[in-house]
């Protein structure tokens, strides 16, 4: 590969595209997409205007071509990124990911001390917050222990914890903290990109599933809709399980909250439901739905799960156990 030339997991970009995506991020901090650029740059017409135009945020960033440059192939080559990387890739991980600067896989053996990265395995997983990550270290100034690499699990923005000894020959992901992205951020690949597009739009669909059901059960109740659901369980995959036909406490059981004294007199009261029988997760949040009206903390609607007040738990003489709502803001 000559020092010119721009590649992009093995798809080699033209000067001018490259510099045109440079140029248009030099001047717009927005995350413009792939598609974004093609839909635009097929709007004009090439007989009449040589100008990169991209609508952003309601400002128009314009970007110059050559007038000697080949439009049809620039065009070509546009589309046929779009095929490879789809309508949602950013730019900004193309121009990220130039081969001789960024190897998305190699083994840790090679990875210099002090440089972090991730198992492959967890760069497509969306289920946390953030990726398996760890940083090589030297231990008593040698890079090898026994013939293993030592490294520490990386918590928050600091190296933690025990020394862990690994495979030198393990395959890992590089981790770069680039101007571009967060600290600990993967460059993903256009595959990665794709599952990751796939996996948050099962998310969404699966959570507005429970929420479609909490909604309709809070306005056969007759009451206005407060709350927001997030007591489900998740598969191995990180996806919402829908757990609302699951019991949540076996037994008699009433769910209490106390009003906010701070508020002004009758517009926050206790909260203490109906005796209720082996309830689900769905009529416990209709009971939630209408804690949030009586103690008017419009706040923490998000109810998060339940836990026994064992204290009142105990000191009731007929058995019914006293749970109290865990609501997050």
């Amino acid at each position: 590969m000559s020092s010119d030339e721009f590649v992009a997991f093995g798809v080699t970009l033209s000067s001018e595209l490259r510099n045109l995506m440079l140029s248009l991020m030099r001047s717009n901090t927005a995350e413009v997409t792939l598609g974004e650029m093609v839909a635009v740059f097929d709007d004009i017409d090439a007989g009449k205007d040589i100008t990169f135009a991209l609508k952003v945020s309601d400002a128009h960033r314009r970007i110059q071509t050559n007038p000697s440059t080949d439009r049809s192939a620039l065009r070509e080559e546009l589309h046929s990124l779009l095929v490879f990387w789809g309508q949602s890739y950013r730019l900004q991980y193309l121009l990220d990911a130039h081969e001789q600067g960024i190897r998305t896989h190699e083994r840790l053996r090679d990875l210099l001390p002090n440089k972090a990265f991730s198992f492959p395995e967890a760069d497509g997983s969306e289920s946390s917050a953030m990726p398996n990550e760890w940083v090589r270290r030297r231990v008593g100034g040698a890079t090898m222990i026994n013939g293993l690499v030592p490294a520490q699990q990386i918590v928050g923005d600091t190296a933690q914890g025990d020394v862990h000894l690994f495979d030198p020959n393990t395959v890992v992901r590089p981790v770069f903290a680039g101007p571009s992205r967060l600290k600990g951020c993967h460059l993903p690949t256009p595959m990665e990109h794709q599952s990751r597009i796939i996996w948050w739009a099962t998310f969404d669909q699966a959570v507005q599933k429970m929420a479609d059901r909490v909604d309709e059960a809070i306005n056969q109740s007759m009451r206005e809709i407060h709350l927001s659901y997030c007591a489900h369980k998740s598969d191995e995959h990180g996806l919402p399980i829908d757990n609302l036909d699951d019991t949540a406490v076996i037994g008699k059981v009433i769910l209490v909250a106390d009003g906010d004294a701070s508020c002004p007199e009758n517009d926050s009261q206790n909260y203490e439901s109906p005796v209720m029988e082996d309830p689900t997760w769905l009529e416990i949040c209709v009971l939630a739905n209408a804690m949030i009206e009586t103690t008017n903390d419009l706040d923490h609607v998000y109810l998060e799960g339940i836990e026994e007040d064992e204290e009142q738990s105990s000191q009731r003489s007929d058995g019914i156990q006293v749970y109290r709502f865990c609501m997050g803001s």
